[in-house]
């Protein structure tokens, strides 16, 4: 955990540090996957700025996927919180997007 932590604590370093070309590479990424058309294809926030204009905000959010809930230890599991409250990174487990994707398709899950 404490590795994905630190790469995560770089790709912020980096985001915060080189902005640009950070919004550069999104706009890049969405041209290249076809998320914008028209003709302009201009990558423009809702108010209608381009994501370069100050004015826009732009908030990046991390997370990391690990192992499953059951396999935890109580002291991965307070690590796992404290990473959220002191560096806003969103760890966990398998369980998680597992569970979301079969409730999206009406099937009960329980825990585990």
């Amino acid at each position: 955990m404490a590795g994905a932590i630190k790469q995560i604590e770089d790709g912020k370093s980096f985001e915060t540090n080189r902005r640009v070309v950070v919004i550069d590479e999104l706009e890049k990424s969405f041209k290249n996957r076809e998320l914008i058309w028209g003709k302009s294809r201009v990558v423009i926030e809702n108010r209608g700025k381009r994501l370069h204009d100050p004015a826009v905000w732009l908030q990046f959010y991390y997370h990391i996927v690990i192992g499953r809930r059951h396999a935890l230890s109580p002291d991965e599991t307070q690590r796992k919180a404290a990473a959220f409250t002191h560096n806003r990174i969103d760890i966990m487990t398998f369980d998680r997007p597992l569970e979301y994707a079969l409730n999206e398709h009406g099937e009960v899950t329980g825990p585990g």
